[in-house]
């Protein structure tokens, strides 16, 4: 079959967790490394989608905006899991593009709530792959490169973000985690040069591209939504 022939399935359709490491605002004007995380927030199944899928504009939002992201995908259960055996934890990694819609995120900000802003159908690109049981040393190699209309906006690997993945583990796995789960790490966690990288503005009819040569490529155009 064509690519054009078929409709592609995100590779996990219905984690029980599924979340973006984030910022408040402080931490990202500051830029200073943490020793704890601070914030995360929830990509809901049912936004997901993945490549050739549209991104899908929300009619309550005039500003979106897209982060690349790195998601490891958890292939062991696990609860309070120290440090030193997060890795154990870990079955692969795939990408992800977080969708915001900006204006109602920051409404939301107000009352420390990332739902609605988050959280709305093709929001969560999600794919094309798995890059199943890499190496530790391979995975915080792997370099991730966000494009709008063919021009690179961000480009982040594990190795630059400010938490690692050790971190990440041992704080979430407070609520549980199970094998299909993913926590994500983005672009805006990443520092490129001494600054951390922002969200990538979006407009109606743009092209948006997220490419890892280990794992592949999500390609997406953002459309009207129906009814105008």
């Amino acid at each position: 079959y064509a690519v054009t022939e078929v409709k592609i399935l995100p590779p996990l359709l219905d984690p029980e967790k599924s979340f973006v490491i984030g910022f408040s605002d402080k931490a990202r004007t500051e830029a200073l490394p943490k020793a704890e995380i601070p914030t995360g927030y929830y990509k809901l199944p049912q936004t997901f989608v993945s490549s050739g899928a549209p991104i899908v504009w929300p009619k309550f939002s005039e500003e979106i905006d897209a982060d690349a992201c790195l998601a490891i995908v958890i292939g062991k259960p696990g609860r309070r899991i120290p440090l030193e055996r997060a890795w154990d934890h870990v079955a692969g990694a795939t990408l992800i593009i977080d969708i915001t819609a900006r204006d109602i995120n920051k409404r939301e900000g107000l009352t420390t709530n990332n739902l609605l802003g988050k959280n709305f159908p093709s929001s969560t690109c999600i794919g094309p792959a798995l890059l199943l049981q890499p190496a530790r040393e391979e995975l915080e190699r792997i370099e991730v490169e966000l494009s709008l209309d063919g021009a690179v906006k961000q480009k982040f690997a594990l190795r630059d973000c400010v938490f690692a993945v050790e971190q990440i583990i041992a704080r979430w796995s407070i609520l549980g985690i199970k094998a299909g789960d993913w926590l994500a790490i983005g672009a805006s966690m990443a520092m490129a040069g001494d600054r951390l990288q922002n969200p990538v503005p979006l407009k109606i009819g743009s092209t948006i591209r997220c490419s890892s040569t280990a794992i592949g490529e999500l390609s997406h155009q953002v459309v009207v939504a129906a009814g105008g």
